[in-house]
């Protein structure tokens, strides 16, 4: 009888911490729970063997269940790692982790595997935010990159290639003039070039032309009598005071004003192209600059 009661009692206690195991999530605060799970599971074994038994059980349980909750450290995001030795205690359920706590990152391009789309980028390359290599860190991977050098900050298109709105070779981010016209020649500003013909200005909201425009315009005929092999192109544009949409329509009107005389010339209208530039904002700060812009400009072509 003397020898079964400890082997007994060893089985009583092994279930009790099961039991209290089981319970136990790993926050120190379930201590009496732990506790009270280990004594009655402890007391309630016991009681099979003998009421003294109880007793025991009950009070070795409590105290073992107790004890292996203080054994037990917090891990809040459950990766394995105890929180005070987590650096990434927030890591989502079920993701790999290192020894630190930390998504494992295989290429160590400081994108976690389960984010990383390119899991195996040689070490030193620059990734954008899916992993992948990407040269000129504009968002766009070198595989697909047709501009993998584009400078740093440029807005870019999904080719990766510096966006030009108005495509005339100058892109948007230094772009003073985003406006121009297509097929009209361009300076590294991304402006219209003096092609020699002139241009004219006008007084503010006005459409119509003065002598001194007329004169310019006179000179610009005389060159398309010259040279029949040319033809105009006439655009207008305005500063920046006012609503787009009517700025757009005073700019045509502008040009309408300077073709109209020019065909009233015996230019053929069909040598003559009109066109909207819109809204000139490369100088419209100061009052001189918006006076620069309220103009037509004669191009070549």
């Amino acid at each position: 009888m003397h020898q079964t009661i400890p082997s007994r009692a060893t089985i009583i206690l092994s279930i009790s911490l099961l039991m209290t195991g089981c319970a136990n999530d790993g926050n120190m605060a379930r201590w009496g729970k732990c506790a009270l799970i280990g004594g009655g599971t402890g007391g309630l074994l016991g009681a099979i063997e003998s009421s003294a038994a109880a007793g025991w059980g009950a009070l070795g349980g409590a105290v073992l269940g107790g004890a292996l909750c203080a054994l037990k450290e917090d891990d809040t995001d459950g990766d394995g790692i105890a929180d005070k030795m987590d650096e990434c205690p927030d890591t989502p359920e079920g993701i790999k982790v290192n020894d630190r706590g930390c998504p494992m990152d295989s290429d160590d391009d400081g994108v976690p595997d389960y984010l990383d789309k390119c899991s195996a980028t040689p070490t030193g390359a620059s990734v954008n935010s899916e992993g992948c290599p990407d040269n000129d860190l504009d968002g766009v991977p070198d595989n697909i990159d047709q501009c993998p050098y584009t400078p740093l900050g440029a807005v870019v298109d999904a080719y990766g290639c510096p966006v030009d709105s108005d495509r005339d070779g100058v892109p948007d981010g230094i772009d003073q003039c985003s406006e121009t016209p297509e097929d009209v020649d361009v300076d590294d500003r991304g402006c219209p070039v003096n092609t020699g013909l002139g241009g004219i200005y006008f007084n503010f909201d006005k459409d119509t032309l003065d002598i001194k425009a007329r004169e310019v315009l006179d000179k610009v005929i005389i060159e398309a009598r010259l040279n029949p092999s040319i033809n105009l192109r006439v655009t207008g544009y305005t500063d920046n005071t006012g609503p787009e949409s009517y700025n757009a329509l005073l700019a045509n009107r502008r040009a309408l004003a300077a073709a109209n005389y020019i065909k009233a010339q015996g230019i053929d209208a069909d040598r003559v192209e009109v066109t909207v530039g819109g809204i000139d904002r490369q100088d419209d700060d100061t009052k001189e600059g918006r006076s620069h812009s309220r103009r037509v400009d004669i191009f070549a072509i």
